[in-house]
């Protein structure tokens, strides 16, 4: 529905055109009707309207202001003049500020506003058609020419150069002047994407998400110019030489802009390294190819930093060699049920590391072992399970990017084992607790009743209701219930579903009841909750 604003310190006007106008039958709603301009301009500053009928008398500021203050926010406003002056200046202003239609009150009838307000809502809905169009055009525009950006740093990046001169032009295509000054190049990197990933489900989905705000904030800023390559972007900024103007904070300042808005708008952290400014194609290449290489350098960067690129040395002592006293340590906080200790213990190992600088590959190889043995050791337990195959746990492993990431992933890994090993020890092992709450894990996204689950079992529904209370300290349907819960917090926090789907994927057709149970176990509303922090 379209917003109109009705402005006139005639009473009898506003009365007549809100009662006698069809509004509902010409795609309308009448949204305000002001007694004077200074009223409907702070209206409109708070609901913009699509059309502005106006008087031009009246007090505190006439129409015509309110006109010219109007379209100084919403330049395509439409708008219609109701008026008892007839003289020629006042219709000469209205032509200047492109008035729509310029009505005299002493001729004004139902029929003449309903005709003007149909050819309003028509050019509106022409308009709305062409804009939808233009900016159909310009995605398409956008997309094809991020694809050909990609492509060309795509093939900087794996092939050679054979005319420098020629390279010179594409990429002066694109919006790189090499011939008059050198760039900067730098690469941005997304911190923790091995959790992006289950956000944004695929790297095509989030790499566009990405381009697009780095487009917004560079681009179009005329900051720099940049290029899409995987889920990383790179960066070319201009730097004239200067002796008054530190070009190096200039770029660091753009990119802290950049980091505010993709946390903001995408929730997400990068980091960005950066290279001494080039200008030759050679050295373009190279310095694109060094940023991307730069993985050691990375690795142990923190997240969230700006940093330049520097030779970057690791240790050659063996790993290995602390292998043990860290699994043992992995192992104690395990046994003893040491929660409250895990950040501390693992942050001692990844600062011996940070210290030291083992190589990437060993470290993951390292990590790779040191749980593997964990899981091995837990998993042959009875009534032990696991979430986590040999397979699994080697491709989460060499996801990981970050020094971080490994120590999130760590932290993460021993608390999952400590609450295992924490449930085991308060249950007694009796096979039909174990087979229940199996059942709760694999059925999750299914109503549960007690009932199925002790017909399951070959139980007598109350005689499984007696021992699983008296075994686990609660009834089976708490336990279903918190379960469920639980699964419903990391939903929330780790997706953008709406709280009907995460309701439906747990098995609940009443959101309502959903929401009532969600408040009980957490203490928030799933909203709540979803926004705390």
């Amino acid at each position: 529905m379209l917003k109109v604003v009705i402005a006139d310190d005639h009473y009898p006007v506003l009365e007549f055109l809100s009662q006698s106008i069809p509004w509902t039958d010409l795609g309308c709603i009448l949204s305000a009707q002001c007694s004077d301009g200074v009223e409907a301009l702070q209206y409109g500053q708070q609901e913009m309207p699509d059309i502005l009928i106006t008087d031009i008398g009246m007090p505190r500021m006439n129409g015509l202001e309110l006109i010219e203050a109007l379209q100084r926010i919403n330049p395509d406003l439409k708008v219609i003049i109701l008026s008892c002056h007839d003289e020629f200046h006042y219709a000469q202003k209205a032509v200047k500020l492109g008035v729509n239609d310029y009505v005299l009150k002493e001729s004004l009838e139902v029929k003449v506003m309903v005709g003007l307000l149909q050819e309003l809502t028509a050019d509106i809905a022409k308009q709305s058609v062409a804009q939808d169009r233009s900016k159909k055009l310009q995605r398409i525009v956008d997309q094809s020419n991020s694809l050909i950006k990609t492509d060309f740093i795509s093939t900087t990046l794996s092939g050679m150069i054979l005319n420098g001169e020629q390279w010179i032009s594409e990429i002066a295509e694109h919006g790189v002047d090499l011939i008059h000054q050198p760039y900067m190049p730098v690469l941005l990197y997304p911190n923790n994407f091995q959790a992006l990933k289950h956000r944004y489900q695929t790297e095509k989905l989030f790499a566009y998400a990405l381009e697009n705000v780095v487009r917004e904030f560079v681009d179009d800023q005329h900051a720099g110019v940049s290029f899409r390559y995987g889920k990383e972007v790179y960066i070319l900024f201009p730097f004239p030489k200067s002796l008054k103007i530190n070009q190096h904070e200039i770029i660091r300042g753009h990119l802290a802009v950049l980091q505010d808005a993709l946390k903001r708008y995408m929730n997400i952290t990068i980091s960005a390294i950066m290279y001494e400014p080039t200008q030759s194609p050679m050295e373009m290449k190279k310095a694109l190819q060094i940023l991307l290489g730069a993985k050691d350098q990375r690795f142990y960067a923190r997240e969230g930093s700006i940093f330049k690129w520097v030779p970057f040395d690791t240790t050659q002592e063996d790993i290995f060699a602390i292998y043990q006293n860290a699994l043992h340590d992995f192992k104690q906080l395990i046994v003893e049920e040491r929660i409250e200790q895990t950040e501390q213990v693992v942050g001692e190992w990844m600062q011996y590391m940070r210290d030291r600088r083992y190589s990437v590959d060993s470290v993951l190889s390292w990590l790779l072992k040191m749980l593997m043995d964990i899981e091995v050791k837990y998993s042959s337990l009875q009534h032990f399970n696991t979430k986590y195959t040999s397979e699994l746990l080697h491709k989460n492993i060499m996801e990981l990017e970050s020094l971080q990431d490994i120590e999130v992933f760590i932290g993460s890994f021993i608390h999952d084992k400590i609450r295992t090993a924490s449930e085991i020890r308060q249950q007694s092992y009796r096979s039909e607790i174990h087979e229940a709450q199996k059942y709760v894990h694999t059925h999750l996204h299914e109503k549960i009743s007690m009932e199925e689950v002790a017909v399951m079992l070959n139980l007598n529904p109350s005689h499984f209701s007696r021992i699983y209370k008296s075994e686990t300290g609660e009834t089976f349907i708490e336990y279903m219930t918190r379960i469920k819960m639980e699964h419903a917090q990391e939903a929330l926090e780790q997706s953008d579903r709406t709280i009907d789907q995460i309701a439906e994927s747990l098995g609940y057709e009443n959101t309502s009841y959903f929401i009532k149970l969600f408040k009980l176990n957490s203490g928030y509303s799933p909203k709540e909750f979803r926004f705390r922090k």
